[in-house]
C-alpha cells in the first residue's frame, strides 16, 4: 500500500502545519493511529476493519446470494 506509506508522514506534517488532509487512498490503520488528529480525515474504513466488514457482509447476504445459512459454511475451506 504505497499510499498508506506516504500518508503516515504526510499526516504528521499536515497536522503540524494546521492544513487539512482528506485522504481517500490510504487504508493503513497507522495513518490515523496518532491520537488527536484535528486536520486529517479519512472517509473509508481502515485496514483493521476489512475482515469484520467482510464477515458482516457475508452474514447478511449468504442466504439470498449463496442459498445457504451463514452457519452452514463453518469449517469449509
Amino acid at each position: 500500500m504505497y499510499a498508506s506509506a506516504h500518508a503516515v508522514p504526510l499526516a504528521a506534517k499536515v497536522e503540524q502545519q494546521k492544513k487539512i488532509l482528506w485522504i481517500t487512498t490510504a487504508v493503513a490503520t497507522a495513518v490515523s493511529r496518532t491520537s488527536n488528529l484535528q486536520y486529517v480525515f479519512r472517509a473509508q474504513i481502515h485496514s483493521d476493519q476489512y475482515g469484520q466488514a467482510f464477515a458482516v457482509f457475508l452474514t447478511e447476504h449468504a442466504k439470498a446470494k449463496l442459498g445457504m445459512e451463514p452457519k452452514d459454511g463453518q469449517g469449509r475451506v
